[in-house]
């Protein structure tokens, strides 16, 4: 299957911080240009775990920088809920500690304007979020990043 292979290409690449922004660019062509009906169900999840794990393991700045990015790009083109279902189905919660801990804090080092959109842009899509709604804190948390 052509969708397997390529999905392991970007596995490969996501892993090693030498090429883990071309990973990351062959992520977002997936997400901006193919209907989540072909790749959704099957690969969403087993990506966030190799991202996740990336992030935890040997996050660098470039990496939080392309996270942040194909984030912003994921929660744009489909709906967050989606995107925590997937997360809450791979461990109870995790949607609202990746928001807490791995997003928010990203949003802070980012510097170029395009970074900055793409971090705003998940933001504006996250506060609408009722999972997000439903914790006053990280709402207002996720508020004032944007401001």
């Amino acid at each position: 299957n052509l969708m397997d292979r390529f999905f392991g290409t970007v596995q490969l690449l996501i892993t090693r911080k030498s090429t883990d922004h071309e990973g990351f660019r062959l992520l977002i062509a997936i997400v901006t240009g193919i209907p989540k009906e072909h790749w959704k169900d099957k690969y969403l999840g087993p990506i966030l775990g190799i991202l996740l794990t990336r992030a935890q393991q040997s996050k660098t700045l470039k990496f939080q920088r392309w996270f942040v990015n194909f984030f912003g790009q994921l929660l744009h083109h489909m709906p967050v809920s989606e995107v925590f279902n997937v997360l809450d189905n791979m461990q109870q919660g995790l949607s609202l500690m990746i928001t807490e801990h791995v997003l928010l804090p990203s949003l802070q080092s980012l510097s170029t304007t395009v970074d900055k959109k793409m971090g705003c842009i998940a933001c504006a899509h996250l506060l609408g979020e009722q999972r997000v709604a439903q914790s006053p804190q990280l709402w207002r948390n996720i508020l004032q990043t944007v401001l």
